[in-house]
């Protein structure tokens, strides 16, 4: 029992001890760190590079049905025999004016004295049956005659396509251009998209000069018309061989030339004996004087 409470007593010294000792240190408190603060300038951002306009951009594959009417050039070639060239010429010229056309040349020129021309009519397209069946009628016979059209429907719908494409470019320059001004100042960015523009809007230039010509050519139709007088279409005809009409021919030139020979030996005995006679007698006695005379200056005198 002694020996049990002794151990209390001492386990209870021990904690006496412990609960009495030095209070333990504080953790030592870490210096707070100076964070720098980095400036970061902003530099101006320049613009990016232009894209080129994406093909087929913004359209359909059904827009290039969208035109009912074709578009088809139509272009005729007519030869015309006609009694009267000059009467002609102006009748056809009368009727270009007539169908709301126009004479786009007119040339003219000479065939063994007989007068020819050729004229290139412009009429509205939805006339040409009308002009032609008026060209007809005025022809003695229509010699040939070429129609043909070619259809530039398809061509036209990819124009616009093209030209809606170049011009939703051009918007899309236009805001670039504008924003890179805002944005700085520097000229060579401002002329890089300007120069971008102006090959855009050339394109579009051109563009829309193939779509005029087009129009033009598909409303109104082309017609060549040559103008052939009758005379010089006449049939050549060449005459049969008729050996005995030809044996005569020679007869007859024999005898003409046998003709020929008689006569003028008669008008040589006759005329020229007697003319040739009276030239030489006096030549004759002339020159027997003379010699007499020369005899006589070679005797010798006595």
């Amino acid at each position: 029992m002694k020996r049990t409470l002794g151990f209390i007593a001492v386990g209870a010294l021990l904690l006496a001890v412990v609960g009495c000792g030095p209070a333990p240190r504080p953790t030592a408190v870490e210096a707070p760190q100076v964070v720098e603060q980095v400036v970061v300038e902003k530099e101006v951002a320049l613009p990016a590079p232009v894209p080129e306009a994406p093909v087929g951009y913004g359209v359909a594959d059904e827009e290039k049905a969208r035109i009912a009417e074709r578009m088809v050039i139509h272009t005729v070639d007519l030869r015309l025999i006609v009694k009267d060239t000059q009467a002609s010429l102006e009748a056809v010229q009368s009727l270009a004016g007539e169908l709301g056309g126009y004479v786009a040349s007119s040339r003219t020129w000479h065939t063994k004295e007989q007068l020819s021309a050729s004229l290139t009519l412009r009429v509205p397209a939805d006339r040409l049956n009308t002009a032609l069946e008026k060209l007809r009628a005025l022809a003695l016979e229509v010699d040939s005659e070429n129609i043909s059209g070619e259809d530039v429907t398809q061509e036209y719908v990819d124009l616009e396509a093209r030209l809606r494409n170049e011009e939703a470019y051009e918007k899309e320059l236009l805001a670039l251009l504008t924003e890179t001004r805002e944005r700085t100042s520097r000229a060579e960015d401002i002329l890089a998209v300007y120069e971008r523009l102006t090959e855009v809007r050339g394109r579009i230039e051109q563009i829309k000069g193939r779509m005029q010509y087009l129009e033009n050519m598909s409303a109104m139709a082309t017609i060549t018309v040559e103008l052939i007088p009758s005379e010089l279409m006449q049939p050549i005809t060449v005459a049969g061989w008729h050996p005995t009409g030809t044996a005569r021919s020679a007869i007859r030139a024999l005898i003409n030339a046998l003709q020929f020979f008689v006569d003028a030996s008669i008008w040589i005995v006759l005329f020229g004996l007697p003319v040739l006679l009276i030239i030489a007698l006096p030549l004759v006695v002339l020159w027997y004087v003379i010699r007499w005379l020369q005899r006589r200056k070679r005797k010798p005198t006595g």
